[in-house]
């Protein structure tokens, strides 16, 4: 038997990118003009400058100018405006997202609505390589739907991995596991089995884990259980946790909880999940 897991992360994601090159808009006679700059020479508003313009009169104005998951530390961050909860989260998002069209266009007097409803998505890899990185490998759902089972330090399943983004996303941080060196972020063990990974695309898998070093393949529970409780033990001094299940401990309850699992998986349609009751 071979089992394929890794860490996943609570993250937020936004997955859109900046489209405007202008780092400033300039009013003129009440058309709005977009200036192309480069980083050593911003943007002007100078009659002698060739720009080109156009006016567009509508009812409403869309900006699709990406996201702002990225802007932590900016003097004027957007997170920290709008959902200051989320400050210390990382994202897929790189360097980039921190919500430059949306400043721009709220510096010229577009009204701002529903800045606080960021998603949260509930997996990210973790590098083990890299744990304090902000920017995460998004962990796609198709991982937990192809029958990815997501543990924690104990060696037991908390949550029904197919719920609502936010429901599992708040399992993950409830457990209060705490992975070593990645600024306090909440995480949990992916398990994906032969049958998982099948359905999932062994090539897919093959990015994460040969390209990436973001999944390892373990042979049977011992290694498994081996590997969440030399995690644990790391983890417990980042989490406060006093107490640290033995290896043969956890191996006991991811005997237990896999066969749960395995057991309802196997029982056909309508079956209800002990640990989830669905």
């Amino acid at each position: 038997m071979f089992l394929w897991f890794f860490f996943f992360k609570q993250k937020t994601a936004y997955e859109m990118l900046r489209s405007l090159v202008g780092s400033e808009m300039c009013i003129r006679d009440r058309r709005y003009i977009q200036a192309s700059t480069t980083p050593n020479h911003p943007a002007e508003c100078e009659e002698s400058r060739e720009l080109s313009e156009r006016e567009l009169v509508s009812d409403a104005v869309i900006l699709s100018t990406g996201g702002f998951s990225n802007d932590h530390n900016s003097p004027d961050s957007l997170i920290k405006a709008h959902a200051p909860h989320l400050l210390g989260v990382a994202t897929t998002n790189g360097q980039f997202a921190t919500g430059d069209g949306v400043k721009m266009a709220s510096a010229i007097g577009a009204q701002l609505v529903d800045m606080d409803k960021l998603q949260l998505h509930p997996t990210g890899f973790i590098d083990p390589k890299d744990p304090g990185n902000a920017t995460k490998f998004l962990g796609p759902e198709a991982l937990r739907g192809s029958g990815g089972v997501l543990i924690n330090t104990c060696g037991n399943r908390f949550v029904n991995e197919l719920d609502l983004r936010s429901v599992v996303s708040e399992a993950i941080i409830d457990q209060q596991d705490v992975y070593p060196g990645a600024n306090g972020a909440k995480f949990a063990f992916c398990v994906l089995n032969e049958a998982a990974v099948k359905l999932f695309g062994p090539a897919a898998l093959g990015f994460y884990k040969d390209n990436q070093g973001l999944v390892s393949k373990v042979a049977d529970l011992d290694e498994l259980a081996n590997h969440i409780h030399a995690t644990a033990i790391t983890s417990a001094t980042y989490s406060n946790k006093s107490d640290t299940p033995s290896q043969a401990t956890i191996k006991e309850q991811l005997t237990e909880t896999l066969s749960a699992y395995e057991k309802v998986a196997s029982s056909g349609k309508g079956a209800l999940c002990p640990t989830t009751k669905k």
